[in-house]
């Protein structure tokens, strides 16, 4: 996104989780198991149509840990005109969602609580979409340590992380 001149003001959601994340399951549907294509499609449909709907210029496609959900959208949905056609007929409509600028966001709960009521703690890491896929993956989410026993680093992988 390359804005000219002055200040100017927009709406983005940093926060946007996807199916994908771990932690967040109130979407009826898992697409690592399930036939989802369908349920997935419509996730991207309602996704994109409240964004048009509400200004939203940026979206941080958001995952507990991992990027599938951002990935997903990238190579299957947003890198596809026929696709995005299928799901938006409407010219404008799809003009408007392909104008919105997406990113990745990995979420990571680590094992610290704070507060009264012990509420865990969450960091975001924001990626530039120009950043490949790939070396997100390799270079930043496989050096990562998850500890499912004490002194025990394992790298954060997808068989690690469902322990988790």
């Amino acid at each position: 996104m390359r804005i000219e001149g002055g200040s100017t003001w927009n709406k983005w959601d940093f926060h946007v989780h996807t199916p994908y994340s771990r932690l967040s399951t109130s979407f009826g549907f898992d697409p690592t198991r399930d036939d989802s294509e369908e349920k997935f499609d419509e996730y991207v449909k309602i996704l994109f149509t409240k964004a048009v709907e509400k200004s939203v210029v940026a979206i941080g496609i958001t995952d507990y840990f991992f990027i599938d959900g951002y990935k997903r959208i990238r190579q299957e949905y947003l890198s596809k005109p026929d696709k995005m056609k299928s799901l938006f007929p409407k010219d404008e409509l799809r003009e408007q969602v392909m104008r919105i600028f997406v990113f990745p966001n990995i979420e990571i709960r680590l094992d610290t609580f704070v507060g009264v009521e012990g509420h865990s703690v969450n960091y975001h890491v924001f990626f530039s979409d120009e950043i490949n896929i790939t070396d997100i993956e390799d270079n930043f989410l496989r050096r990562l340590n998850v500890f499912l026993e004490p002194n025990t680093p394992l790298s954060l992988t997808p068989s690690n992380a469902s322990n988790y």
